[in-house]
C-alpha cells in the first residue's frame, strides 16, 4: 500500500502501490470451544469486516464459524 490515505465515498483507505492489482476476496474459517456462535466470533468478524471496508481492492466473501459441541 502507498504511505498516504485517500477518501472515497466517505471511507478513508490506503491506495494500493500496484494500480493494476486485481480485487481480492477474503474467506474466514474459525472454530472455538464454546457451543454458541453468537458473541464468540464477533471480534474476528469485526476485524475482517473493518479491514475490507478500508481496503481499496479486498472484499469479504464469506465467514464460516464452527462452535464447540
Amino acid at each position: 500500500m502507498k504511505p498516504y490515505m485517500l477518501k472515497k465515498e466517505g471511507t478513508t483507505y490506503h491506495p494500493m502501490r500496484n494500480s493494476e492489482a486485481r480485487e481480492q476476496g477474503i474467506v474466514i474459517f474459525s472454530a472455538c470451544c464454546f457451543p454458541e456462535v453468537k458473541g464468540n466470533f464477533d471480534g474476528i468478524s469485526n476485524i475482517f469486516r473493518n479491514l475490507c471496508h478500508h481496503s481499496e481492492n479486498e472484499s469479504l466473501m464469506a465467514e464460516f464459524y464452527l462452535p464447540g459441541f
